[in-house]
């Protein structure tokens, strides 16, 4: 069960990092 909240942990901050990155990415392109 810990490993499974770490991991989603983990996911879940991959995920809004690349969502930050993403939004960058399009603000750059507009």
């Amino acid at each position: 069960m810990t490993t499974d909240l770490h991991l989603n942990g983990e996911v879940a901050t991959a995920a809004a990092s690349g969502n930050a990155a993403t939004e960058r990415f399009a603000t750059d392109k507009s």
